[in-house]
């Protein structure tokens, strides 16, 4: 009977060791997953950032183009002014802000982003066209 008992406390003690190996594992392992998720955000936003400079001046030449287009366009010189404007003002924020802010108000208001992109593609397309 004595060695019965020593024996359940053995593997008792060993249950708790294995218990201890596996939260032991598992914290390891959501520490190195958060580690990837940083990793992984901090390649993303160097990305953005790195595009952001080039997309900004791309979208400051449409602007100068849509300007251009205005003076030789008599009734739509006004939407030409307005996209135009919509243009420098993305540029602006484009150049002024860093890819986590620009990311944090997509998410808090990504229909306007997106009604926005809509409209100047509209123009632009209508303006290259014609």
């Amino acid at each position: 009977m004595q060695q019965q008992d020593d024996v359940t406390r053995q593997q008792g003690g060993d249950g708790s060791a294995v218990a201890d190996q596996a939260r032991e594992l598992a914290r390891a392992g959501t520490e190195q997953v958060k580690q990837i998720g940083q990793t992984a955000k901090d390649r993303a936003f160097r990305e953005i950032d790195a595009k952001r400079e080039r997309f900004a001046s791309e979208v400051e030449k449409l602007a100068g183009t849509l300007e251009s287009q205005r003076d030789g366009s008599e009734g739509a010189g006004p939407i030409l002014d307005l996209a135009a404007s919509a243009a420098r003002r993305l540029s602006t924020a484009l150049k002024d802000r860093s890819a986590e802010e620009l990311l944090q108000g997509v998410a808090k208001n990504p229909v306007a982003i997106l009604a926005g992109a809509f409209a100047l593609g509209f123009v632009a397309t209508r303006l290259f066209k014609a």
